[in-house]
């Protein structure tokens, strides 16, 4: 959790070739408004935002050399993990 209490969202970014490294991940909707926070994947492609609250969320993911990615999932009380496939 978040120093607010909220929960983490974490998760991972993959293709067909193994893990996404420098994707661009960002909140295309939240519950709530969001401040302008991104994250950049790291060498096994993973990454870590703060939420707001519980919810319905989409992430952007931006790749070098593939469309842009749309992922939704939904936020509760606790934890999130979600892996995204480019």
């Amino acid at each position: 959790m978040t120093a607010a209490g909220h929960p983490v969202i974490s998760g991972e970014v993959v293709s067909d070739d193994g893990f996404v490294v420098g994707a661009a991940v960002l909140f295309a909707h939240a519950p709530f408004p969001t401040p302008d926070i991104a994250a950049l994947t790291d060498d096994r492609g993973r990454f870590r935002l703060p939420s707001v609250g519980s919810g319905h969320y989409c992430i952007a993911v931006n790749a070098a050399g593939s469309a842009l990615v749309r992922h939704e999932f939904d936020v509760a009380a606790d934890d999130v993990w979600v892996t995204v496939r480019i």
